[in-house]
């Protein structure tokens, strides 16, 4: 595999990979991430087993067409470094992939692609779009719902275009107006009227009189 990138196009895609990539594992091939070269471009490829990631970088020169396992981390802080616009990456013989920046190289040591997890892909059937910051408000206005111990879940209501929070006792919807001219979601700036903090509910314990 071989294979010349944009460096900030590079280091934005394993930035956001490492995002999902567990820092220590009880299955060390999750610390890596996987690059696959085709005749379209690059995409890479991150998981936890619960969390699946495939980011696609369109502006790349693929000489050689391949896959290669490496460690995700290593390869961020490394590039992150770099000072040249582009980046490239060979596989050796000796299944060592070289990773060079201007006059800046390092040699990293590669995973059976085998024994990476199969990530399917993404149907984008039901699929829709909302703008990054309407998503982070979303979120943040029913976080305070969910439960804070493990199992806590947020799901996207399209029907009520809104994010939906619960944890079996307690429920909070947040919603979006939707544009006429538009499918995807969109949100006006709230004025200081509007940024208020959600009520929030603690239950206090029963009390009971004895005559």
């Amino acid at each position: 595999m071989k294979f010349l990138c944009n460096r900030e196009k590079l280091r934005e895609g394993l930035a956001v990979a490492n995002g999902v990539i567990p820092a220590k594992s009880t299955k060390p091939v999750l610390e890596n991430v996987c690059l696959v070269a085709t005749d379209t471009g690059l995409e890479l490829l991150g998981t936890d087993l619960e969390v699946s990631l495939r980011y696609m970088i369109d502006d790349v020169e693929v000489s050689d067409p391949g896959t290669v396992v490496i460690p995700a981390r290593v390869a961020l802080d490394f590039i992150r470094d770099l000072s040249s616009e582009t980046v490239s990456m060979e596989l050796g013989d000796d299944e060592n992939i070289t990773i060079q920046g201007g006059e800046d190289s390092c040699e990293l040591v590669t995973v059976d692609p085998d024994e990476y997890p199969v990530i399917s892909r993404f149907d984008e059937d039901g699929a829709f779009s909302v703008q990054g910051g309407n998503l982070t408000r979303l979120v943040g206005q029913t976080a305070f719902a969910a439960a804070r111990e493990g199992g806590r879940q947020f799901r996207p209501d399209p029907q009520q275009r809104g994010w939906r929070d619960y944890h079996g006792h307690s429920c909070q919807v947040a919603r979006l107006p939707r544009r006429a001219d538009r499918e995807r979601w969109e949100s006006p700036e709230p004025d200081s009227s509007q940024r208020k903090r959600p009520l929030q509910f603690r239950p206090y314990p029963r009390r009971v009189f004895w005559r």
